[in-house]
């Protein structure tokens, strides 16, 4: 018994193909006519743990120490910068324990226990205001750095704030660059309500 001719004008008689989609897109079957299928919607968590790495990586702020070259020439060569990062749960609370000082004292120890704790690197720039050297090499206010500045951590009261002078011109230099990198952090972690779109 012979097969029954085709009608090539009828759709539904010609074999079923897959079409060819633009990138991006799930090929579709249709039944003679090429029919594109649209892509299933992303997953909120696709990729979310590189996302957030790498979202953190970028999230810090450069400060300038002031007093320090040229404050009219942004990138002199004896400018020294700080790079900020936000706080970790165990840093904060750090930084928010009560000291049991009063005034000029508390604002002090209040500024030396945040730079200390959110600074995560000390630099210089280059001629074209780029940072010199690898950002894990960067110094940071730790006894390494203490012992190359030659500050004995161990035979001084205000530890840590010692430290800070060493690199700091003045006490109220400290305490601004503190309240600077706070406000940042807390500018940084404001929550943004997400827009709804327009009907």
């Amino acid at each position: 018994m012979s097969a029954l001719p085709v009608d090539p004008t009828d759709p539904l008689a010609l074999p079923p193909r897959v079409s060819v989609t633009p990138a991006g897109q799930q090929p579709g079957v249709a039944f003679g006519l090429a029919q594109d299928v649209p892509a299933p919607p992303r997953s909120a968590l696709a990729g979310l743990r590189e996302r957030v790495k790498a979202a953190r990586a970028q999230r810090h702020k450069d400060f300038r120490v002031p007093g320090l070259g040229d404050p009219d020439d942004p990138w002199h060569p004896d400018a020294l910068f700080l790079r900020f990062v936000g706080l970790s749960a165990t840093d904060q609370a750090a930084v928010m324990e009560p000291t049991g000082l009063t005034g000029w004292a508390e604002e002090w120890a209040d500024a030396v226990k945040l730079i200390t704790r959110a600074c995560v690197g000390i630099f210089s720039v280059d001629a074209k205001g780029q940072p010199i050297g690898d950002p894990a090499t960067w110094p940071r206010f730790t006894y390494e750095l203490a012992e190359t500045l030659g500050v004995d951590l161990t035979a001084s009261t205000d530890r840590f704030g010692d430290l800070l002078r060493q690199v700091f011109v003045a006490d109220q230099d400290v305490v601004y660059m503190s309240n600077a990198a706070t406000q940042w952090m807390l500018t940084t972690s404001k929550p943004v309500e997400r827009q709804s779109p327009e009907a």
